[in-house]
């Protein structure tokens, strides 16, 4: 897959990625699995510039030690 332009492009990115494989209302959590998954697709972004199908461990580790 190809870079992503900006945190929006990767953020879309990731939301794509889940929106299919998450069963579920998509009026419950799915919903905020999503939003999650954009908020963090657009942190990893703003830090390193690769998206979702680029991210290694170390991107996760900071994420979640932020």
């Amino acid at each position: 897959m190809s870079r992503p332009a900006n945190q929006q492009a990767a953020a879309g990115m990731a939301k794509a990625m889940l929106v299919r494989r998450l069963p579920g209302s998509r009026h419950g959590s799915v919903r905020a699995h999503l939003q999650r998954a954009e908020r963090i697709a657009e942190s990893i972004w703003r830090r390193w510039q690769v998206g979702p199908h680029q991210w290694q461990v170390k991107h996760l580790r900071w994420y979640l030690s932020v």
